[in-house]
């Protein structure tokens, strides 16, 4: 397991009290997910922040998502406030949202997979690093070639799903299955994020790809439904994020989504 080392000033004229503090870190994430979520999460990465520490995690089962929580940290005590750690609002919640999709359509899922796995075969386009996700990912339900966004907070179709998970989280996929109100879903409430890079470097986004994924989106019928938006970038990536969406890509998104119902 790989995490970075957090370091504050004094942190870094000591090297065992770092490595001391990151473990800690580490175990704090852990131990929150555990008891907050009932949840066994991986950590891949610590990056300091003014307030302490943001842990990136990785869920793998019963779910399989990416997310991250704060550690606070008391620097003038270099102490770890592992009673204090905390997650955006609603972030944990929406990543274990995706990752029930993911599980109760896994057959629709796998056809997109599928279906992206090939584009990356036949055209010059490959998708993100999984260690990128793993180290600054921390978005829900991701794979090199795509993202999801949702959320059980008024989507009525999912919520029973996620309140019978949250009260059992070995609880059958069929049981699961069976919870989601098919009546109540709004493709508004479940969107799939396609993001491709160029496999060459200094290559611009290819607007024959670009047109190629958008055309077969609309007219596949066999992938989860929801709302999917696809984004081509270049071969470039921002350091911090790993994000590659600039002013150059080609995107079909908001507010002209693909509506697949």
């Amino acid at each position: 397991m790989h995490w970075r080392r957090i370091y504050s000033e004094r942190w870094g004229r000591n090297r065992q009290g770092c490595c001391r503090e990151s473990e800690r870190s580490r175990e704090s994430g852990e131990g929150f997910f555990l008891n907050e979520y009932k949840t066994d999460v991986k950590v891949h990465n610590l990056v300091s922040n003014e307030s302490g520490a943001t842990v990136f995690v990785e869920s793998t089962d019963p779910l399989h998502f990416y997310t991250y929580a704060v550690v606070p940290i008391d620097q003038s005590e270099e102490r770890v406030l592992s009673d204090r750690v905390f997650s955006q609002e609603g972030q944990v919640e929406s990543a274990i949202t995706e990752g029930l999709y993911r599980r109760i359509f896994h057959e629709e899922f796998e056809r997109l997979d599928e279906y992206v796995k090939k584009i990356e075969k036949e055209e010059h386009v490959t998708g993100r690093t999984v260690e990128s996700l793993q180290n600054v990912g921390g978005s829900g339900y991701m794979t090199p070639y795509y993202f999801l966004s949702s959320s059980a907070v008024n989507n009525e179709a999912i919520k029973p799903v996620y309140d019978l998970f949250m009260k059992d989280p070995q609880v059958s996929t069929e049981k699961l299955r069976a919870a989601y109100n098919e009546e109540q879903f709004n493709p508004s409430d479940f969107e799939v994020v396609i993001n491709l890079f160029m496999s060459n470097p200094g290559a611009e986004p290819d607007e024959k790809v670009f047109n190629r994924v958008v055309n077969d989106i609309e007219t596949m019928d066999d992938i989860p439904k929801g709302t999917y938006s696809v984004f081509v970038n270049d071969n470039t990536v921002l350091k911090q994020s790993f994000e590659g969406i600039k002013e150059n890509s080609l995107e079909r998104s908001t507010p002209d989504e693909i509506v697949k119902e």
